[in-house]
């Protein structure tokens, strides 16, 4: 009897354990934001030893963690030339940062602004930009 009433309480808990992830992971699908980047636009030009200023929005119908903001030469992104990380809350974040464009010669360039839905990182969103660097 006492084994039985042991296994009965194991299946249960395993029933409302995989119930459990079961919702959290459908609320999770149901979530959804954008993030956009409004400056720099796709092919513009900036010269070396200017200010770049970055625009861009995170939206969401739920409340946002944050955002990444990485800048680097095309097709490289190890090799990182500007990095920004906020951790802000809302369900609009409005991005506005500055680099000061410290290359040393002309440079096509990424731009890549990310978007966290969750303290985890594991519900992202990004929206990326090629620009150059001139003289």
């Amino acid at each position: 009897m006492k084994n039985n009433t042991i296994k009965l309480l194991s299946a249960l808990l395993l029933f409302v354990f995989f119930v459990g992830c079961k919702k959290e992971e459908e609320k999770k699908e149901e979530r959804s934001f954008e993030v956009s980047i409004q400056s720099p636009t796709d092919g513009a030009q900036v010269s070396m030893g200017e200010s770049l200023t970055i625009s861009a929005r995170v939206e969401g119908d739920f409340e946002l963690h944050g955002y990444e903001v990485i800048i680097y030469p095309e097709g490289e992104s190890e090799n990182e030339l500007f990095r920004v990380n906020k951790h802000v809350h809302g369900e609009l974040i409005e991005v506005s940062e500055t680099w000061e464009v410290d290359v040393t010669s002309p440079t096509n360039c990424t731009l890549k602004v990310l978007g966290a839905g969750d303290h985890s990182m594991e519900l992202v969103e990004s929206a990326k930009v090629n620009f150059s660097v001139v003289e």
